[in-house]
């Protein structure tokens, strides 16, 4: 396969949370995964450290700072996310993708860039390029 399409492995799940600080409270503080640095992304959320390279991104809610996206999705950690739009749009044109399921890239606060699609069911994948 071309370098440029490998997937590195899963970099994150996001859950949404009713109460950031009591999911804090569990996942951090019962569980024990360490709480990572967290770019201002206009809504409530923290992130946790899952193992040696996997992250939890609790996505919060709240009335002054605007919402998170409103579906649940998985992340995969790509290494050129040019080459994936590139991929799944042939993947549209071949009716395996479903027209209109991609968003992006566009980047995110910290400097990484995100590809969003949907798989055949509407689950959302995001295939995430981290800055070299």
């Amino acid at each position: 396969m071309d370098d440029s399409l490998e997937i590195l492995g899963i970099d994150h799940v996001g859950l949404h949370v009713a109460d950031v600080q009591r999911s804090l409270a569990f996942y951090r503080d019962v569980l024990g995964f360490p709480a990572l640095p967290r770019p201002d992304l206009g809504f409530p959320g923290a992130w946790l450290r899952v193992g040696p390279a996997q992250e939890l991104h609790l996505l919060g809610r709240g009335p002054a700072s605007g919402s998170p996206p409103v579906e649940r999705h998985w992340a995969v950690e790509v290494r050129d996310v040019d080459a994936w739009r590139a991929r799944l749009e042939r993947a549209v044109e071949r009716g395996v993708v479903r027209d209109g399921t991609l968003r992006g890239p566009a980047p995110r606060p910290d400097g990484a860039r995100q590809l969003f699609v949907r798989d055949p069911d509407g689950h959302v994948l995001e295939l995430l390029e981290r800055p070299r």
